[in-house]
């Protein structure tokens, strides 16, 4: 995510550790249990969030 607040960053970096459920050069797959709001302009022709950006956690 690009547009996230320095303290949501360290949040983020701090939590997902612990739901790493495998990873590759590419990417790393995280159990669905961290969750927050995104908000976006729109979505593209496949489905893809436009310009995503970070709000907030959800508790």
């Amino acid at each position: 995510m690009e547009f996230m607040k320095p303290a949501d960053r360290k949040k983020l970096y701090a939590e997902y550790q612990k739901y790493v459920v495998n990873e590759n050069n590419d990417f790393i797959y995280l159990e669905p249990k961290l969750k927050g709001v995104v908000k976006y302009r729109n979505l593209t022709q496949k489905g893809y969030l436009r310009i995503p950006s970070f709000e907030h956690w959800i508790a």
